[in-house]
């Protein structure tokens, strides 16, 4: 694993969304940020304006299976993940999405951050941003097929 930090963070005023999740899987798979699909650049070719319009939608999701995945299979990886903490996995690099509370020109707002874990412990935050976390909502891996397999029914997975 290599650290590699957001480039981009989120904006309600600037109608931004960050792209920690890009830094946590270039961080895992040692590439460079710019090669990972970024969620902002498919939202504006989508016409969304702003964050909260974004969050009123479920074109995250159609990022995730039009962009993500398909860069993650030419990879050799796929995309899985599970919001059942029994089933998280206590080893091996992944992303871990949080709920986070952070401050823009004083006022306060939620959003949604990965970090890269090793199992369940954060060993890095690609935002210097100060922000409160406030709970772990999902675990995410990067797996070839093989690795997939081991999986319990209580992951989804996307890919091959």
């Amino acid at each position: 694993m290599i650290p590699a930090y957001q480039t981009i963070n989120t904006s309600i005023k600037d109608n931004i969304y960050g792209n920690c999740a890009s830094a946590c899987i270039a961080s895992i798979l040692e590439c460079d940020i710019n090669e990972v699909p970024n969620v902002n650049d498919y939202l504006h070719k989508k016409g969304i304006k702003s964050y909260e319009e974004f969050k009123k939608t479920s074109l995250y999701m159609y990022w995730l299976y039009q962009e993500l995945v398909p860069y993650l299979n030419s990879k050799g990886y796929n995309f899985c993940f599970t919001d059942d903490e029994k089933s998280f996995v206590q080893d091996g690099y992944c992303t871990l999405n949080f709920l986070i509370k952070v401050s823009e020109d004083g006022n306060f707002f939620t959003a949604q951050h990965s970090v890269v874990g090793f199992g369940t412990k954060m060993v890095f935050d690609p935002s210097i941003r100060e922000k409160e976390f406030i709970n772990l909502y999902m675990q995410v891996l990067f797996l070839t097929v093989e690795e997939t397999s081991k999986l319990d029914h209580n992951w989804t997975i996307f890919g091959k």
